[in-house]
């Protein structure tokens, strides 16, 4: 899983995280699915608000290795300290955006990856066969399925993401049809 970007530095985020990689993929779902609403609702926050809002971004993507969009975050804080308004500093703004959508770009490309890998063991193409038997599995009623998840249950709790409850609770239900709506959304 190792790995460095100029926007992602796996290594030093799993070092972070004392190597657990459940975990530091668990902190980049959550950081990419919370980052785009975070931005958006920034403007409308009271400037305290503001500042702490900015501070936990900062704070997040130091731990995951998100160097530019922590040195952008801390400018950020830095300005909205100094006048408690974003308005007041535009440029900052700008390049704490410019860097937050980067990293969420980043961060899905690096758990793509990931999770077709750990999929398979190997590499993207094989997380993808993985994918593709699973659909055949479904599509056949197999209940195979069932052993497919339980071997991979990590995998595909990371590939699936939110939506990985609702699929290990269909195949173990064996509602396949179910299953396999959650599944063709990859």
């Amino acid at each position: 899983m190792g790995g460095t970007s100029a926007v992602l530095d796996i290594r030093d985020g799993l070092a972070r995280v004392g190597g657990m990689e459940d975990l530091y993929v668990e902190l980049l779902e959550r950081f990419r699915e919370e980052l785009p609403r975070g931005l958006a609702e920034l403007d409308a926050l009271t400037p305290p608000d503001r500042i702490r809002r900015v501070h936990s971004v900062r704070g997040v993507a130091g731990t995951v290795g998100a160097r530019a969009l922590f040195e952008a975050a801390t400018v950020l804080e830095r300005a909205l300290r100094q006048e408690a308004a974003t308005a007041a500093h535009p440029e900052a703004s700008a390049a704490f955006a410019q860097a937050l959508t980067v990293t969420v770009a980043a961060i899905a490309e690096h758990l793509n990856v990931a999770q077709h890998a750990a999929l398979s063991g190997g590499g993207a193409e094989d997380g993808a066969a993985s994918v593709e038997a699973m659909r055949g599995l479904l599509a056949s009623g197999d209940p195979a399925a069932t052993d497919l998840l339980a071997a991979e249950r990590t995998a595909w709790r990371s590939l699936l993401g939110v939506r990985f409850e609702a699929f290990a609770a269909a195949i173990d239900g064996f509602d396949f049809d179910a299953a396999l709506g959650i599944l063709g959304k990859e």
